[in-house]
């Protein structure tokens, strides 16, 4: 796997190609090359090597060469955001040694902290590692390992070469998987700090991106601003979504935004599985395919379970190590078509009202359709004759009494949804209804 990045940079860097885009500088292959070689020098003379080394960065020179380089040195790389930068419990847990400072470039030795288990027979296989925390949404952020070999398999893959914008963050699965696809490729990537709608799309405009990964919610925030001017990203080709499912009314206006010449694909991923290879229905992307080269899958009471060679080594946690080896539950609820899949919504997200399943999607895309609703937010909320019943919030292009919307909604939903499924309780919001990973918040 070591000499897998290396390989890949060295055959690279004998093309004047550009990289990495990171303020209006373009770094060629060989410039990460360099910078590669460097701090795999610096790493060397200072003894890091099996080490747990900690990288609070972004898709800079600087953290992406710094990645590569511990990899290719044997090391655990753990990628975190800023916000949990003072966590020294998080940092006790995985065992960390070094903290990386992108912007300084100073790599500062952290107390000892006992080996995991799990990292310490990684390191004994002479393997690098990645560890990703999960969001943590519902309860504390998991630690989750992976080796470094299993997931950069499928980048023997990567063959199509795009420039591709770098939206989602780089502590992510999905960022990462983005970065090494590009990588592998022979892409260049574009790195973006301020992800408003408004620079999205000056980025991409001034940047002549081709490929734009982010998230249903994110496509919801740009359809609201109307910026699509596909006259004015004349090099634009793909936008590929994930992270949520998609409700099929924003899949419906996101493609009167793109127009007819830019594609609409699906990308699934989860944290624990790494990302794998799927590929869209070319008439409709809500529905993917699972390659099973690397990834095989089965379907147990319409709920989606995977096993892959990209899994998870398994979790660390403060006081333990959970191995992981065979099936993995999703909890993604699916519609199954021969070969191909339709996620429908986790089975955390649906809600019970009297014995029958309501998946918030589905309502969210009736609402999404009538006039003067710009987004909205489906969730349960409790009630004591039913148990729960379906609420929505929502963000309105103009103002309006909201009895005046009930009224509306009521009348609209009766012939698109079953009855139960028609939102009892209605809130009108000007907050945002995405996350800082801009994911659907539901509550």
């Amino acid at each position: 796997m070591r000499k897998f990045i290396k390989q890949m940079l060295q055959n690279h860097a004998f093309q004047k190609k550009t990289a990495l885009v990171d303020n209006n500088y373009q770094y060629t292959y060989r410039d990460l090359l360099q910078k590669v070689n460097d701090y795999e020098k610096l790493l060397l003379n200072n003894g890091i090597e099996k080490k747990t080394v900690i990288i609070y960065g972004d898709f800079d020179i600087n953290s992406v060469t710094m990645f590569l380089a511990l990899l290719i040195t044997g090391n655990v790389v753990t990628l975190m955001n800023n916000d949990n930068r003072e966590n020294s419990e998080l940092q006790k847990t995985i065992g960390a040694n070094f903290i990386f400072d992108h912007v300084t470039e100073n790599i500062i030795k952290l107390a000892d902290n006992k080996l995991p288990s799990l990292t310490a027979k990684l390191f004994h296989q002479n393997e690098s590692g990645i560890i990703f925390f999960t969001s943590g949404t519902t309860g504390k952020p998991k630690a989750i390992l992976h080796s470094a070999t299993k997931l950069l398999k499928k980048y023997e893959f990567s063959k199509k070469s795009y420039i591709t914008l770098g939206f989602l963050l780089f502590d992510h699965i999905a960022g990462i998987d983005t970065l090494l696809y590009t990588l592998f490729a022979h892409g260049a990537l574009v790195r973006i700090t301020d992800r408003s709608p408004d620079n999205v799309y000056e980025t991409l405009r001034e940047n002549h991106v081709e490929v734009f990964p982010t998230s249903p919610s994110f496509l919801t925030m740009l359809i609201i601003r109307s910026l699509w001017n596909s006259s004015e990203l004349p090099n634009f080709k793909i936008i590929t979504f994930g992270s949520e499912r998609m409700a099929d009314e924003t899949l419906k206006k996101t493609k009167i935004m793109l127009g007819t010449e830019v594609r609409a694909i699906q990308k699934y991923g989860i944290t624990e599985m790494g990302s794998p290879i799927v590929k869209s229905k070319p008439n409709d992307p809500l529905w993917i395919s699972i390659d099973r080269r690397t990834t095989d899958y089965k379907i147990e009471n319409g709920v989606l379970f995977l096993k892959a060679s990209t899994s998870m080594l398994g979790y660390i946690y403060p006081d333990r190590c959970e191995e992981f080896n065979g099936w993995f539950n999703t909890q993604d609820k699916v519609e199954v078509d021969g070969e191909w899949i339709k996620i429908l919504g986790r089975t955390t997200d649906i809600i019970n009202v009297g014995g029958q399943k309501v998946y918030p999607a589905e309502v969210e895309s009736v609402l999404l359709e009538m006039d003067n609703i710009n987004d909205v937010s489906v969730f349960s909320k409790d009630n004591p004759i039913m148990g729960k019943i379906v609420a929505a919030k929502i963000n309105l292009e103009d103002d309006e009494p909201v009895n005046s919307l009930k009224k509306r909604i009521r009348k609209y939903c009766k012939s698109r949804l079953e009855s139960f499924k028609i939102p009892a309780y209605i809130k009108i919001t000007k907050e945002k209804q995405v996350s800082d990973r801009f994911k659907k918040v539901r509550k």
